[in-house]
């Protein structure tokens, strides 16, 4: 046989030749030949003599012709591994968690070896290890790669190990009181699912409203001003919370600054209150009372002290029952003089100019004096207590500004413009009976430019449905429509106003219980039943519906009348527009 040792792959053939000689060595040819296998599982053998790899291993191939025989030895290795795939590829897993890896071996042609031993080892052990079996275990944060060696062969898979994640973050203290200005230490404590915590997590810290709280990001919280803030720990997406209470310092002392301070007569000064708690700290927002000791002296709003008359008073600033003073000291200078800024002025109707009033003493100085102002004509031109003119209607009037008995006059001449149009507004409105809405007449001239202080009346074309004042306030009266006319300069412009009932809110029976006697004493008794709107206004003229729920024993007609029956009790209804009242009735014998 030849050759006489071969080897071959498991699944590969190689063929083998069987030579027949006789006694002398001769070649025989011819002769029939057969071919076995003497460890078939290992390789078989064709009758042509192709030998074929089975499994790994040893087999003795023989030929025999004639009772004779020869044989061949032949060496069955197993497919070579080509490459190693490990799964999973790349894993991720948390500290502490574990894995298994599979590795598979394959042949050049991508047929799976099965059986094949992987050694295993890691690329970071301090990150992760793995057993002798493919087994990672995640030791800390990071990435690792696992290296399965198969017969010389190596595949890899990449595993990352992620820190334990966060469930949940305890901040203590939960709640917290403190004064503004001071400071607590908060600490956050990071947990995993176990309720284990977690140290060296990063914690971020936020306040709900950092006007009243502050938080470093340490944890450190510092009062600002009064009310409420939510302290919040957060880490890797968890967080928790605490709250936090800031209450104001306590006034202990009040300073008023300036401690004295010298006034005439209408003159003005500001005094300021400061606060500061038992440590001598400003307090800033503290609401302050100001108070005067004789009003006829001096007057004071928020600090702001007016000299009325001479004399001297004490001021006092009041702060959460802590008190300071000042004293005040007002003596008197009398006004020679009153001069107006212009002697005559000449306006449109609606036009406006402004005017000052200067006191001044027998010196000629200036006075901060109270100033009155009045006109002459309020039909011509008004006048305000700051000496604004405005123009009313065409005319001359005089404007005084008197200011201690003295006086300035100025002499106002008034034209009108010509009105161009009226609109009202709005054009159309519903009224309930009763019921009010304003009409705004804007007044323009030929120009187009607004008359706002145009003389405008109003009518109503019908009275008895709706009225009008002059200043344009429409009363609905009775259900209809009206149309409402404003006038100005011999224009007009209209509104149409529709008037409807009120609906019935509520109905009241009077009395809530009538009692009456049977056939044999007082048989009739009234009821009354009040309608109101959802205002609570008496309505009148509507129709009202009496029942009885029980005719056997009382009766009721149209008006409200109750006849007795037989001794027993019954509920009276009455009943207007879907709304119902209603009065207990006992009859006895």
């Amino acid at each position: 046989m030849s050759p006489g040792q071969a080897s071959v792959i498991v699944g590969q053939s190689v063929t083998l030749s069987a030579q027949v000689t006789d006694e002398q060595g001769n070649v025989l040819s011819g002769r029939p030949l057969t071919f076995s296998s003497g460890t078939p599982g290992v390789a078989s053998v064709s009758s042509t003599g192709v030998v074929t790899g089975v499994a790994a291993g040893t087999a003795t191939i023989t030929v025999t012709s004639e009772g004779k025989s020869g044989t061949a030895t032949i060496t069955v290795v197993p497919i070579p591994v080509a490459r190693v795939n490990v799964s999973p590829a790349q894993p991720n897993v948390t500290v502490g968690q574990t894995v298994q890896l599979n590795a598979a071996a394959e042949a050049a042609n991508g047929q799976a070896l099965p059986g094949r031993t992987a050694t295993w080892t890691s690329g970071a052990p301090l990150v992760a290890s793995v057993s002798s079996t493919g087994v990672v275990t995640a030791l800390a944060p990071g990435t690792a790669v696992i290296f399965a060696n198969i017969e010389g062969v190596i595949g890899s898979s990449a595993v990352t190990v992620r820190e334990v994640p966060v469930a949940t973050v305890v901040v203590t203290p939960p709640t917290s009181s403190m004064v503004v200005g001071a400071s607590v230490q908060l600490s956050a404590s990071v947990r995993d699912a176990s309720g284990a915590e977690l140290p060296g997590r990063l914690v971020g810290w936020t306040s709900s409203d950092e006007t009243v709280a502050i938080v470093s990001s340490a944890g450190r919280v510092t009062a600002i001003k009064v009310g409420t803030a939510t302290i919040t720990a957060s880490s890797d997406g968890k967080s928790g919370t605490a709250t936090v209470t800031v209450t104001a310092a306590p006034v202990a002392t009040v300073t008023v600054t300036p401690a004295t301070a010298s006034l005439t007569v209408g003159q003005t000064t500001t005094l300021a209150a400061e606060t500061r708690d038992a440590n001598g700290t400003v307090l800033t927002g503290r609401q302050v009372t100001w108070s005067t000791s004789n009003a006829s002296v001096a007057t004071v709003s928020s600090g702001v002290v007016t000299a009325t008359g001479p004399g001297t008073a004490t001021i006092t600033a009041t702060s959460e029952g802590k008190t300071g003073t000042a004293t005040v000291n007002v003596t008197a200078v009398p006004v020679a003089t009153v001069s107006v800024s212009l002697a005559t002025v000449s306006l449109t109707t609606g036009g406006t100019q402004q005017i000052t009033a200067t006191p001044r003493d027998a010196q000629g100085n200036a006075l901060a004096r109270p100033v009155t102002w009045q006109t002459g004509n309020a039909s011509v031109a008004t006048v305000t207590q700051a000496g604004l003119i405005t123009a009313v209607g065409p005319g001359s009037t005089t404007v005084t500004a008197t200011s201690e008995g003295k006086v300035g006059t100025v002499t106002v001449t008034v034209t009108a413009p010509a009105v161009g149009s009226v609109a009202v507004a709005p054009l159309t409105a519903s009224l309930i009976v009763a019921a009010t809405t304003t009409l705004v007449a804007t007044v323009r001239d030929v120009s187009g430019a607004v008359m706002s202080n145009a003389q405008v009346s109003w009518s109503s074309d019908k009275p008895g449905t709706a009225s009008v004042t002059q200043g344009g306030v429409v009363t609905g009266l009775v259900p209809g429509t009206a149309k409402i006319t404003a006038t100005a300069g011999g224009k007009n412009g209209t509104a149409t106003i529709d008037v409807t009932l009120a609906p019935v809110a509520t109905v009241a029976v009077a009395p809530s219980q009538l009692n009456l006697r049977d056939r044999n004493g007082q048989r009739t008794g009234q009821l009354t039943a009040t309608l109101r709107d959802a205002q609570g206004n008496i309505l009148t003229g509507r129709e009202v519906k009496w029942s009885s729920a029980n005719t056997s024993v009382a009766k009721v007609d149209g008006d409200g009348t109750v006849t007795a029956q037989d001794p027993g009790t019954a509920t009276i209804t009455a009943t207007s527009e879907g709304k119902s009242g209603t009065a207990s009735v006992v009859v006895q014998s």
